[in-house]
């Protein structure tokens, strides 16, 4: 399975709306992306409904990056998953 994983929109730090990066994501294969926006959950909605019409399934994510620590380099939170399972 192609996976990416962190992935910011220009909701937070990145230079793309959520929907551009969904597809984006789909166009190079990734069956399993993530919007990992800091500190901002206000793409995550937007996210969802791009993925989902792209049947694309999504972890989606809020980066704490304050909240970092050495053990635990990346606070990811929100974790929920939407779309179909890909097939095998």
């Amino acid at each position: 399975m192609k996976a990416d994983l962190h992935c910011h929109s220009a909701v937070s730090d990145g230079t793309l709306e959520p929907e551009v990066l969904a597809a984006r994501a789909k166009a190079n294969g990734v069956e399993l992306w993530a919007l990992t926006d800091h500190d901002e959950i206000g793409g995550l909605q937007r996210a969802m409904g791009a993925a989902a019409c792209r049947t694309l399934l999504t972890a989606l994510l809020e980066e704490q990056p304050e909240r970092s620590s050495l053990e635990f380099p990346m606070d990811l939170i929100v974790r929920q998953s939407t779309g179909p399972a890909p097939s095998r």
